[in-house]
């Protein structure tokens, strides 16, 4: 069942995707269809993802949330080597966190750049693709830049829902375990 689970999501968003390219310029419907599968199929797969995380979180970690295990193994750590308690080592390495940060940081264009250009071609030869071959009337025309336009903004909103598993976990991931560890120090720091 729980594979099921999983798998839907996926399922109903490829068959908005067959509907979208598909029927998009025979009629309205198609569009409608596709939209509303693919809303759909956010919606089960945020619902399922929630409640998994919770399933998780009460089982496996007795109801903390993961920035409380990630600073418990912290402080234990600085425990087992004896620093605990000691405030200016801590600053210390937090100090040595920040600079081994800024010397390794790539900079904001460059992950962004990268998405921006391994999507920008298949994107427009698509929208290419899409008038050149299957736009005969203005009508349809209108509603294909619509559903397109509807389409960059659901885009947008799942880049942004991505954005930390993909590009702050593999784009950038050394940095951003550097500010978690840095952070996770300030909060021991303050709480000495």
């Amino acid at each position: 069942m729980k594979i099921l689970k999983m798998i839907l999501p996926f399922f109903l968003f490829m068959v908005s995707a067959y509907f979208l390219f598909h029927f998009t310029s025979v009629n309205t419907i198609g569009i409608i269809i596709s939209l509303l599968t693919l809303i759909i199929s956010i919606w089960i797969f945020t619902k399922i993802t929630k409640k998994e995380r919770d399933r998780i979180q009460n089982e496996l970690y007795d109801g903390l949330n993961f920035n409380q295990i990630r600073i418990k193994g912290l402080s234990d750590y600085l425990k087992l080597k004896g620093i605990e308690k000691d405030k200016e080592k801590i600053q210390d390495l937090i100090k040595l966190t920040e600079e081994e940060i800024s010397e390794g940081k790539l900079p904001y264009i460059f992950g962004n750049g990268l998405m921006l250009a391994l999507l920008i071609p298949v994107w427009n030869q698509l929208i290419t693709w899409k008038f050149t071959r299957e736009i005969v009337r203005f009508n349809d025309g209108l509603i294909l830049t619509l559903v397109i336009t509807i389409l960059v903004v659901l885009f947008f909103f799942y880049i942004t829902f991505m954005k930390n598993t993909f590009h702050d976990d593999i784009i950038n991931n050394k940095q951003n375990k550097l500010k978690t560890i840095k952070n996770d120090l300030k909060e021991i720091h303050f709480n000495l």
